[in-house]
């Protein structure tokens, strides 16, 4: 919860101090496909770090530094770190183990971010990275 720490400009002219609750959620899960040799597993987080957005009642947001809503040239000021894009994690590989505390990893990682306000088109509207990762682990000790 952060205690008005949005500032909202109305439509109509105004500011409103906002406290929107950052929300989550995330999903996992793994099995065996060959036991104690080749396992699965999958991830998925949700993330929403303003659910106060309201496009009928404000034009633009500010928290902290970045400011939000506001275009020059089509690009909104303040995309890093903005505070109105929703976004998605999923990750999902496979676990291979050739040997005892040796594991190879291939997998993939995917980010979608988009945006809560309307009549943004393109990449300002959302966008996505991709990854194709290869993750080597080993167990230390035991």
């Amino acid at each position: 919860h952060l205690q008005n720490a949005v500032a909202a400009t109305k439509k109509a002219g105004g500011t409103d101090y906002l406290s929107p609750n950052a929300q989550g959620l995330s999903l996992y899960v793994h099995g065996n496909i060959v036991r104690n040799y080749l396992r699965f597993f999958a991830r998925w987080d949700g993330y929403n770090p303003n659910n106060k957005v309201d496009n009928t009642t404000y034009a633009s947001y500010k928290a902290g530094a970045f400011s939000v809503g506001n275009y020059v040239d089509g690009t909104p000021v303040g995309a890093v770190n903005d505070i109105t894009y929703k976004q998605t994690f999923i990750t999902a590989g496979l676990d291979f183990t050739p040997a005892k505390n040796v594991h190879f990893m291939p997998n993939i990682w995917y980010n979608h971010y988009k945006t809560q306000l309307d009549g943004l088109n393109g990449k300002i509207d959302g966008d996505y990275d991709l990854m194709y990762r290869m993750t080597f682990y080993f167990v230390f000790g035991k």
